[in-house]
């Protein structure tokens, strides 16, 4: 839960931001482009079924106005109303321009019949008492009379098939169950059902009483395009989803990597800072300038770290090196010079009754008296031997030598070059003068094979033989050799 709180990392920010942007983006332009091209697949398709309605609409306005039923149920109208593929259904309503009655007439093409909508039972009848009147007349016409009779055979035939159409009709619309309920559109409107994937048109009849066609066409194909489009525009946002998804990688690598690097280097210790190898000095942008003012700021740093360094490595009193140098080399300086098959050697020393002294002389002159056995063990030492000052009147000497003995040497050689220098200090009974005691231990390595003697391991016997010294009358050196395989 922690891990989902914390604030996002600049990469984070950068990739899922414009990410965000990009999908924003395509996503109103794949929807704008989908929307453009299936409303223009639309319109094309509406356009093309207008057509088909539109030589039919003159002959069915005039059949409306002369409420002509018989010029819309002939057989011509329903082939060309079957010639039309597409067209389902076709409901055709409106008002004669002579009766003022209304008139309706359906055409399914399932059952490719077309009959009228508005037979009422007061029509049926009307059409059977005709049919019968005539039949009566047709028995009363004079058998001589063969024109009369041949009219009168017309009538009852056609009372017969008028009867028969609309009792047709009545049990067709009774029977009949549209699909589809007719939409709420205007005229010259389209309405689309996407569940029965049918157009429904409605077009304005030009009687003068008015009156409308509602036509449903057939759309599989239309709705199938449909799903096409969706397809081909989804492949396109996904490419380009994929393309910038790709850039904003790159540019987030571009711009977050060297950020990443920056924060490496600023990790590194000091010391081990390459500056050559930070390529984004070179770059002529914002994060150029900030590695260059990073490898800057490196260069002057390390400049103040060599200024102190060196400070912090001399004592700034005795000019010996520090305690701080001393942990620094020690170690090492005891490994390489076991390693080269040498002696080592380490001193601890320490000035006799030096509080005495300060007490009696002052800091000042305690001071100086620090300088002069300073004095005394550089002008003591060899080219690779080292004296540091680790607290206030202790030093430590480290040495190499051939032998074991040459350590003991040396540390005599301190004590009475300090001696010669007959610096008085009464406070020291036992000498008169300044004087040291010295712990000095050798250590040499006879074998290549066993476990490595550690710094602290010698400094630790060096320091008990230094307060044996003091233990036994101080101005003295105690020395131990110790061989180790």
């Amino acid at each position: 839960m922690n891990r989902l709180l914390r604030p996002p990392k600049i990469n984070q920010m950068l990739f899922f931001s414009h990410l965000f942007l990009v999908l924003t983006l395509i996503v109103g332009m794949s929807y704008s482009r989908y929307q453009s091209e299936w409303h223009t697949r639309v319109d094309n398709a509406a356009t093309m079924a207008k057509h088909t309605l539109l030589p039919l609409v003159t002959d069915i306005s005039q059949s409306i106005s002369g409420r002509a039923y018989n010029s819309l149920l002939l057989p011509n109208m329903r082939n060309n109303l079957l010639a039309i593929d597409s067209l389902i259904y076709l409901d055709i309503q409106g008002i004669s321009d002579y009766s003022e009655m209304p008139m309706q007439v359906r055409y399914y093409r399932p059952n490719q019949l077309i009959w009228r909508a508005d037979v009422s039972l007061e029509e049926i009848v009307s059409a059977e008492q005709e049919m019968i009147r005539l039949q009566i007349l047709h028995q009363q016409v004079d058998t001589d009379d063969a024109v009369k009779r041949d009219k009168m055979f017309y009538l009852l035939q056609k009372a017969i098939a008028d009867h028969q159409s609309i009792l047709n009709s009545h049990n067709l619309e009774n029977t009949f169950h549209a699909p589809w309920a007719e939409p709420a559109i205007s005229r010259d409107e389209i309405h689309l059902d996407a569940q029965t994937k049918t157009m429904h048109i409605v077009m304005p009849l030009q009687n003068q009483k008015g009156g409308r066609l509602w036509a449903v066409f057939d759309s599989t194909s239309l709705f199938t395009l449909k799903q096409q489009v969706w397809r081909h525009v989804l492949g396109e946002a996904a490419i380009a989803l994929a393309i910038s998804t790709l850039l904003i990688f790159w540019v987030t690598r571009w711009i977050v990597a060297p950020l990443r690097r920056l924060a490496v280097f600023m990790d590194q210790d000091l010391e081990k800072i390459e500056l050559s190898e930070l390529p984004e000095q070179n770059r002529e942008d914002e994060i150029g300038m900030l590695a260059s003012r990073f490898g800057n700021l490196v260069s002057n740093i390390k400049v103040q770290l060599n200024i102190l360094k060196k400070q912090s490595d001399t004592d700034a009193l005795t000019g010996l090196g520090s305690r701080y140098r001393y942990t620094n080399i020690a170690e090492n300086y005891m490994a390489e010079t076991l390693a080269a098959k040498k002696c080592f050697g380490l001193l601890v020393c320490d000035i006799d009754n030096f509080k005495a002294y300060n007490d009696l002389y002052g800091h000042a002159k305690g001071d100086e008296a620090l300088s002069s056995v300073a004095a005394a063990m550089t002008s003591s030492l060899g080219t690779t031997d080292f004296a540091f000052r680790i607290g206030g009147e202790e030093f430590v000497v480290l040495l190499q030598a051939y032998q074991p003995s040459d350590i003991y040497t040396t540390a005599e050689r301190i004590r009475h070059t300090l001696l010669a220098q007959r610096i008085q200090h009464p406070g020291n009974p036992q000498a008169g003068v300044l004087s040291l005691s010295i712990g000095a231990i050798a250590v040499e390595r006879k074998s290549r094979s066993g476990n490595a003697l550690r710094l602290s391991e010698v400094f630790e016997q060096a320091d008990s033989l230094l307060y044996k010294a003091k233990a036994e009358g101080r101005n003295q050196v105690v020395f131990l050799q110790h061989n180790y395989k």
